[in-house]
């Protein structure tokens, strides 16, 4: 439910919805042996790119 709200929130405030399809919905919290990939830092242009900066 909470996340729900937060997505819902970020949708409002105009954070581009391929945001969360593209980056968030495929990141882990916590690396596992079979894959080390983890939660990321965005790029200065993926800050343009999902409308969460709009100054470069």
């Amino acid at each position: 439910m909470l996340a729900s709200e937060d997505n819902d929130f970020l949708i409002k405030m105009g954070v581009s919805r391929k945001l969360l399809t593209e980056v968030m919905y495929q990141q882990k919290a916590v690396a596992s042996d079979a894959d080390r990939s983890t939660r990321r830092c965005l790029t200065a242009k993926e800050t343009i790119k999902y409308n969460v900066a709009n100054a470069q």
